[in-house]
């Protein structure tokens, strides 16, 4: 194979890559927010959450405090707060409390996953 048919595959691999990378860096704009997945301390991982029981949250600010006692009421192990527009991992976890916030950082759902 000459080097000019593996250059686009490679740049494709790297554009990937970065991409990947680029979803793990704290954004800059979120210095006073919670940091994500937030574990508890202690509980095992067969833990189930119950979001009806973080219902409270609504219309509260996604404080750090706000989301640890939201986790610890559900029963999750952890817990994170998204934010609109915000890139997230979409694998199932039934021991992860979301906490969906509106651009002013007031939660609008609490939902497990």
């Amino acid at each position: 194979m000459s080097r000019h048919a593996l250059f686009p595959a490679a740049l494709m691999f790297s554009v990937a890559l970065g991409a990947c990378a680029m979803s793990n860096q704290p954004n800059s704009s979120s210095a006073t927010a919670p940091p994500n997945d937030i574990p508890t301390n202690g509980q095992s991982d067969a833990t189930a959450c119950d979001p009806g029981k973080a219902q409270w949250t609504l219309g509260q600010a996604a404080s750090e405090s706000v989301l640890n006692k939201a986790r610890d009421d559900a029963g999750a192990k952890y817990a994170r707060v998204l934010k609109p527009g915000q890139m997230v991992t979409m694998e199932f976890n039934a021991t992860r409390l979301n906490l969906r916030v509106d651009d002013k950082n007031l939660v609008t759902s609490a939902t497990c996953g």
